[in-house]
């Protein structure tokens, strides 16, 4: 969408809009965080069964699932029982949430108006995609070190499966796409 926008014939857009919109992606993306670290190291299933109270094991309401806010708007208590919400669910996603504000602001944002951006004929020829796709890459890094951070905090068993897939993931994209780590593609001049 991001691309759409800046390959537009719109007026260019002011940069607390991208920041802003990098930061509600955060916060969806620190919401399925929370289920990838309570769910990874009891080596449940992080896509089924839907989220639920841990307490009536009622199915939480889409929208009861909105970041941050739904935990606001239910008084930190679960609709069905009443039985508390921990803060810690609301302040992960507000840390993703920040966490990719910063990121799209020191690359970003700089990368979409022609600063930082790699010499290469690849990023010339499609900035906005390259500066997406580098947001989106180190984006998935810290949000999985931040995945991997809570485990560590917890005390939880680390999934090893979970740690080389991140590891292969992010490897292999760099790998096949020197431009998402800042290097340039091609033959260096003789």
């Amino acid at each position: 969408m991001i691309v759409l926008l800046a390959q537009s014939d719109l007026p260019p857009l002011p940069t607390w809009f991208y920041l802003v919109g990098c930061g509600l992606i955060g916060a969806c993306i620190g919401s399925f965080l929370n289920v990838v670290i309570y769910r990874v190291p009891a080596g449940l299933s992080i896509v089924s069964p839907a989220s639920r109270c841990p307490r009536c094991e009622h199915p939480i309401r889409g929208f009861d699932n909105v970041p941050i806010l739904s935990w606001i708007l239910l008084r930190a208590k679960c609709r069905d029982c009443q039985a508390p919400i921990s803060a810690r669910y609301p302040s992960i996603e507000l840390v993703t949430a920040l966490l990719f504000g910063l990121i799209g602001a020191v690359w970003l944002v700089p990368e979409l108006n022609g600063q930082r951006a790699v010499d290469s004929d690849a990023f010339r020829a499609a900035p906005e995609f390259w500066a997406c796709a580098r947001f989106a890459w180190r984006a998935f890094v810290a949000s999985s070190l931040l995945s991997l951070t809570m485990m560590l905090w917890d005390r939880a068993p680390i999934r090893w499966r979970f740690v080389l897939f991140v590891i292969l993931v992010s490897g292999l994209a760099a790998l096949a796409w020197p431009l998402l780590i800042g290097r340039s593609v091609g033959v260096p001049p003789v």
